[in-house]
């Protein structure tokens, strides 16, 4: 019987791109969680847009460590920086620099901002002739409200739609620690390719002295990595100017859990797709060159499974009388760049799951992460290795992993082939979970599942 998480997922088919709802210029903003970024927030004494006559002009930096950008000091950071080497994202971020067009856009306007400055063509027509990113010609392929702005998963889901591949980190987690993010600020802002990647981040304003409860969406441009600080390029302009402030008061900032999520805030890293095609591949939110029209060319799921199992060598594994875990992962990092290009779609699709099933998909992860930690033992990787495997997911990594090697289980062999950690139920169960969340047609009947386990397990090591 299928589980209920399996239940809710629904078809597999790629979902047609759909329109965003941006809210209406002048109109009240609509009430949302204090911990939604960017959702729209009263300062003392202000009330929200419609309900009062009194309005607001702009605000000061509080915090101390803080440092406005035109100010004496923050020109002094920026040559500095600029002479170091730190601020190679600089200039082409500043000439795309952006006003989010309403309180709750700053996570749209910031993904437009960080496109064009990559130079992400969005091969549909802004204003004839020319092709261009604002933050209405963002196009997704799961429907988004955008009134209440973004959380973290919907930020990245957006990124992907429009040509990139984005990197999401929580604080706090692994791969999300304070010297993890300074060593991807440092990477970033010091490659020589202007164009390969930028660096966004979602944090807690309250954390930095600035007023509002809400989390908040913007670019980093610079590093100076004598005084450890970054410029952040806000684009709330109408509220605060850009800013320097040190690496570790900007991760507490981010360590900060958001009340509409549960979960930290934290950072993107977010490269441009070089793969021409693959946004057409992943889920078909870009339209052909030159034109406005969406076309729906995505892969599904499924499909990219049996792209997969078409490999030779995969396959040769896969079959093989003692396949294990570690095969498995050895085929994965000896052909990380193929085995991504082919899971790029059930990458794209976890996402989707992740927004629309949130507290089933947490269940999902932490089924399997109990599995991992009964049974991995002494396995010989680290989630770092798998991170190529999964570049939009590497905090999950070895979950996902686990999640297609369990599939692979359930598609290639007859469960009763294998010993399967003393035939515990609940595993054979998380076996079927996997191939029925990829889209795989169980090959087993009832009977085998019920089968005495005799030979060679496939994640045992695990």
């Amino acid at each position: 019987m299928e589980s209920s998480f399996v239940r809710s997922l629904g078809g597999l088919a790629p979902a047609a791109a759909v329109n965003v709802h941006l809210p209406v210029a002048g109109s009240q903003a609509p009430s949302a969680p204090a911990g939604t970024p960017c959702s729209f927030s009263s300062a003392p004494g202000a009330t929200n847009p419609g309900q009062s006559d009194q309005s607001l002009y702009k605000r000061q930096l509080q915090h101390h460590e803080t440092i406005p950008f035109s100010s004496k000091a923050g020109k002094l950071i920026l040559m500095e920086c600029i002479g170091l080497g730190g601020a190679n994202a600089y200039f082409p971020i500043a000439e795309q620099f952006v006003t989010q067009s309403s309180p709750p856009l700053c996570g749209p306007a910031t993904i437009a901002m960080v496109l064009n400055s990559l130079a992400v063509d969005p091969q549909r027509v802004w204003k004839a002739p020319w092709r261009w990113y604002t933050e209405e010609m963002l196009v997704a392929c799961l429907s988004q409200d955008w009134s209440q702005g973004l959380t973290m998963h919907e930020f990245a889901h957006l990124a992907e739609c429009n040509g990139t591949i984005a990197k999401m980190y929580v604080a706090g987690e692994p791969g999300g620690s304070l010297e993890d993010f300074r060593t991807c600020v440092r990477r970033v802002c010091t490659d020589e390719d202007p164009f390969r990647s930028r660096l966004a981040v979602s944090f807690s304003r309250s954390r930095l002295g600035q007023t509002g409860t809400c989390g908040h969406y913007s670019p980093i441009a610079a590093y100076h990595c004598e005084k450890d600080s970054v410029l952040i390029m806000d684009v709330a302009r109408f509220k605060y100017p850009p800013f320097w402030v040190p690496v570790p008061l900007l991760w507490e900032a981010m360590n900060v859990p958001d009340s509409s999520t549960g979960s930290n805030r934290g950072f993107f890293e977010i490269e441009k797709n070089m793969d021409g095609q693959s946004r057409h591949n992943l889920c078909g939110s870009a339209g052909r060159e030159g034109t406005t029209h969406v076309q729906d060319s995505a892969e599904s799921p499924r499909q990219a499974f049996k792209r997969l199992l078409a490999n030779g060598s995969f396959k040769s594994v896969v079959k093989g009388a003692d396949a294990n875990l570690h095969a498995f992962v050895k085929l994965f990092l000896a052909n990380s760049e193929t085995v991504s290009k082919a899971l790029r779609p059930l990458s794209h699709f976890m996402r989707m799951e992740f927004i629309r099933k949130p507290k089933e998909s947490e269940i999902t992860m932490n089924r399997l992460r109990k599995y991992i930690a009964t049974l991995r033992g002494d396995a010989q990787f680290e989630r770092r290795q798998l991170e190529a495997v999964w570049p939009s997911h590497p905090q999950i990594s070895v979950e996902l992993t686990t999640l297609v090697i369990l599939a692979c289980t359930e598609h290639i062999h007859d469960l009763s082939s294998f010993e399967l950690k003393n035939c515990d139920p609940q595993l054979r169960q998380l076996i079927r979970d996997s191939a029925m969340i990829l889209g795989i047609t169980p090959t087993m009947t009832e009977s085998s599942l019920l089968s005495p386990c005799k030979r060679h397990p496939v994640v045992h090591e695990l």
